[in-house]
């Protein structure tokens, strides 16, 4: 039976690309991001289907 990788596949045929759009960013202002929700609740809205479940 072939199971397959549905990260790899979506990173490879779906948004063709093997990172997030935000890393950089997420990686640039990682401290004052922290600094801002540490303690804090967060709400995301829309992140949890196929897409964005990978990032």
């Amino acid at each position: 039976m072939h199971i397959i990788d549905i990260p790899q596949f979506i990173n490879t045929y779906i948004i063709k690309r093997q990172e997030s759009l935000f890393t950089a960013d997420i990686n640039k202002y990682k401290d004052q991001l922290s600094g801002n929700i540490k303690g804090k609740s967060v709400l995301v809205i829309g992140g949890a289907g196929t897409i964005g479940s990978s990032f």
